[in-house]
């Protein structure tokens, strides 16, 4: 069933953006706690048992498990401190604008499937609206899959945009959705002639070297 965005307004953008935020920050403090914990468990090993490899080699694991809760809480704050100029109201416009857009283009999507919105200006997974995407902005596409014991479970569009960022875009799995990410690709290459396809270290390197700074 096709999301209703008309009532969308730059606050529900704003509000639902810092909620987003506010999870993972949650999280992130969590994943710190339990890395303590594994650091204070491996500490107490090493005195009790004399054993040395095992802890040591769980304590480094835990060690990057906590730099990396660090650096995503130290990230997550910077934008909750100041929501409205998160990366993507810096890049596309105040929330306003951007809601403006997505409820007077949604009503005439070219395609949904699964968790995405493909209108004719721009890509979004619905509800994360920092994946918001116009079409004319995207310089690299590639199709990326998940498997699951080998059986694939997962297949993503994943857009890199010319300011160095990257989303990937869910699309459902069966004979039913067959094309549809053709289809979309299509759709998408009509505002980006120059685009890139496929993931290689050349395009890769190329998204990285040309990314525009952002003010």
């Amino acid at each position: 069933m096709a999301r209703n965005y008309a009532a969308l307004t730059g606050k529900k953008i704003v509000k639902r953006v810092r909620s987003k935020h506010l999870q993972t920050t949650v999280v992130c403090v969590l994943g710190l706690g339990f890395c303590i914990l594994i650091v204070c468990g491996m500490i107490r090993l090493v005195r009790e048992n004399h054993e040395y490899i095992t802890p040591v080699f769980g304590m480094v694991l835990a060690a990057l498990g906590g730099w990396y809760a660090v650096y995503q809480f130290i990230r997550q704050m910077k934008v909750l401190r100041d929501v409205p100029n998160a990366r993507v109201f810096r890049k596309y416009g105040t929330p306003d604008e951007i809601a403006r857009t997505i409820s007077e283009e949604s009503g005439s999507s070219l395609l949904e499937s699964g968790q995405t919105l493909l209108t004719p200006s721009f890509i979004m997974k619905h509800g994360d609206y920092e994946s918001f995407m116009p079409s004319k902005d995207i310089v690299l596409m590639y199709r990326k899959e998940h498997r699951t014991n080998g059986v694939l479970d997962s297949v993503f569009l994943v857009c890199h945009d010319q300011y160095g960022d990257k989303f990937d875009y869910p699309f459902k799995l069966g004979k039913k959705h067959a094309g549809k990410m053709d289809f979309a690709v299509g759709e998408i290459v009509k505002h980006c002639p120059e685009c890139r396809f496929g993931y290689t270290q050349e395009n890769i390197r190329f998204v990285s070297q040309n990314a525009k700074p952002l003010n």
